[in-house]
């Protein structure tokens, strides 16, 4: 896994983690900046992880 990968997936797991734990309120909604010095990473992985989220959402 690339480090880019490691990074998206990362972010992936937090975002979905705060999801299920109720961490993040229903409805929310959170900038991609916020999200990103939340988890300490650059906006790139967050975006990515987004859109992964989206993707599997509507899969």
């Amino acid at each position: 896994m690339t480090r880019a990968a490691s990074a998206r997936e990362s972010a992936y797991q937090a975002i979905r983690h705060a999801i299920i734990t109720g961490a993040d309120a229903p409805g929310a909604l959170l900038s991609e900046n916020e999200r990103a010095v939340a988890l300490g990473l650059s906006r790139t992985p967050v975006r990515g992880a987004d859109d992964a989220a989206r993707a599997r959402r509507a899969g």
